[in-house]
C-alpha cells in the first residue's frame, strides 16, 4: 500500500528542511531558545518555590479561549464508563476535567498548576501530564523553555492535594513517567530536555535516564535509571512498558531498549519522530508496542506491516513494533476510511502531541485545523484505537490496524505546546 498526499503550506517535502521546522511548533521542548509569542499569556505570580512535599488546593477554572465540546455523558458513553479523568496542559497551565454530576454538562475543569512551577519559583510550563496507572496522581514537568528543568506529581482530585517536586540537585529531571515495580512505584525522568542522538559505537543516546522511588506523598533519593538490574543506555523519554521489558525515547531518533538483553535498537533507518509513548499492556505479547509521529514526505516513507505508506507531516497516528514497522494508524478526523463527517463542517491536516491513555483502547491527541496559522487551531480528540476494543492487545503484527472513532472534546486556542493524558479506570 502505498499513499501520497499534497503538503499543507509551510511544509516542504525535504527531509533536512522539515527537521528545522519539525515537530510541535510553537517551542518544543527540544528547542530551549524558541519564542514563547504564540502561547496563551500567563500572568506573573509572586510565588516562593517550595522544595517540600505540600498540601495544595485546586480551583474550579476554564481555560481561557477554549470550548467544551463533549458533555461528561457523551464521554462516559464512549468510554464506556463513569470513571475517568482528563489532563489538559494549555495556556501555561495544567486543568484536571472530572465527570460533571449533570451528565448533560461538560465535565468540571479544576485548575492543577500554582503558577511557580518555573525557574525560582515563577510561572512555568506544565507538560507533559500522566496519570499513574490508580489515576490518583498526575506526573509533569514544570517548563520546557529552559536548559534546567524541574518535575512534579500532583495528587489528581478536587479541592486540597499532595504536590511532590521531583527535583535532583545534579540536574534536570524532565519528562517524569511511572513504573511499578514489585509493590514499589517508581518514577523515571530524563535529564535531557533538548534533543537526544544515537550512537551506533555505543548503541546508547546522550544524556541519563534517573529514577526515584514514589513513596505516597513524598518521593526517594534518585539513582541511576535501571530496569530489571540493567542500565538503560541514555535519556529515554518515551516511558517503559508496565512489565518491565520494554523503554523507548525519541527526539529525535527512535531507539528501542530491552531490559532482558540490555541492549537497545535504532528504528526507522533514524529518520526523526516526534512523541513517543509507550504502551498501557500489564502484559502479553506486545508490549514493545509504542505510538508516535513520523515527519512525513517521499524521503521519509512509513514501513508497515502492508507496505511503505507515503504521508504528509503528522497525517497519521503510528503505533510501531520491535519489527521495526508501524503495526497501527490512525488517519485524521473525517478523512477516508472513516466517515466524512466524523466533525461535521470541519478538516484538519495534521496530528500533534498523541498520548496513549491508561486504558489500552484509547489515546488523546490534537488536530489541527485547516486555515490556521502555524502553531496553533488545534482540537483535543479522544481516539479510540480499534472499532470494538482489544485490537491491539493480541494482534498477531501481520496487518496494519486502522483506528476506530473519534470524539472531539475541546476546541479553540489549543496550541502546538500543548498535552493531554486520559485515566480510564481498567
Amino acid at each position: 500500500m502505498t499513499l501520497h498526499r499534497r503538503f499543507p503550506r509551510g511544509i516542504l517535502p525535504t527531509l533536512g528542511l522539515v527537521a528545522l521546522n519539525s515537530c510541535n511548533e510553537p517551542c518544543p521542548p527540544y528547542r530551549p531558545n524558541c519564542s514563547d509569542a504564540s502561547a496563551s499569556p500567563t500572568a506573573p505570580v509572586a510565588a516562593t518555590f517550595e522544595s517540600a512535599p505540600s498540601k495544595r488546593s485546586s480551583v474550579q477554572e476554564s481555560p481561557e479561549g477554549i470550548t467544551w465540546t463533549a458533555s461528561t455523558g457523551a464521554l462516559r458513553k464512549f468510554l464506556g464508563t463513569d470513571s475517568f479523568k482528563l489532563a489538559l496542559a494549555t495556556g501555561k497551565r495544567l486543568y484536571l476535567l472530572l465527570p460533571d454530576p449533570d451528565s448533560s454538562k461538560p465535565p468540571r475543569s479544576i485548575r492543577m498548576d500554582r503558577g511557580d512551577e518555573g525557574p525560582n519559583g515563577n510561572a512555568g510550563w506544565p507538560n507533559e501530564p500522566l496519570f499513574s496507572p490508580d489515576g490518583r496522581w498526575l506526573a509533569y514537568g514544570g517548563t520546557f523553555p529552559q536548559a534546567r528543568t524541574n518535575s512534579f506529581v500532583r495528587e489528581a482530585v478536587q479541592g486540597s492535594g499532595w504536590r511532590v517536586p521531583l527535583i535532583r540537585s545534579e540536574g534536570t529531571s524532565a519528562q517524569p513517567h511511572w513504573a511499578k515495580q514489585g509493590a514499589e512505584t517508581w518514577l523515571y525522568v530524563s535529564d535531557v530536555a533538548v534533543t537526544t542522538a544515537w550512537n551506533a559505537t555505543t548503541r546508547s543516546v546522550n544524556g541519563a535516564t534517573w529514577k526515584a522511588r514514589f513513596l505516597d506523598s513524598a518521593v526517594g533519593p534518585f539513582e541511576a535509571g535501571t530496569v530489571q538490574g540493567k542500565s538503560i543506555p541514555g535519556a529515554f523519554k518515551g516511558g517503559i512498558s508496565r512489565d518491565l521489558k520494554w523503554a523507548v525515547t525519541s527526539y529525535q531518533q527512535s531507539v528501542l531498549w530491552e531490559s532482558a538483553t540490555g541492549t537497545a535498537s535504532l528504528l526507522d533507518g533514524g529518520i526523526q519522530q516526534c512523541n513517543p509513548s509507550i504502551n498501557p499492556f500489564p502484559t502479553g505479547p506486545n508490549t514493545d508496542f509504542f505510538m508516535i509521529l513520523g515527519f512525513g514526505g517521499p524521503q521519509a516513507p512509513i514501513p508497515t506491516a502492508t507496505g511503505s505508506v507515503v504521508e504528509g507531516q503528522h497525517e497519521h497516528l503510528w503505533i510501531w513494533s520491535k519489527e521495526d514497522k508501524a503495526i497501527w494508524g490512525a488517519a485524521l478526523p473525517n478523512v477516508a476510511p472513516h466517515p466524512v463527517d466524523e466533525v461535521p463542517g470541519t478538516s484538519y491536516y495534521e496530528w500533534q502531541r498523541p498520548e496513549w491513555s491508561t486504558h489500552p483502547d484509547f489515546a488523546t491527541a490534537f488536530a489541527k485545523r485547516t486555515g490556521t496559522n502555524d502553531g496553533v487551531g488545534y482540537d483535543l480528540f479522544i481516539v479510540k484505537l480499534g472499532p470494538n476494543g482489544g485490537e491491539l492487545a493480541n494482534h498477531d503484527r501481520s496487518t496494519l490496524l486502522e483506528r476506530g472513532p473519534v470524539l472531539r472534546v475541546a476546541t479553540g486556542s489549543i496550541i502546538s505546546s500543548d498535552w493531554s493524558h486520559l485515566w480510564v479506570k481498567p
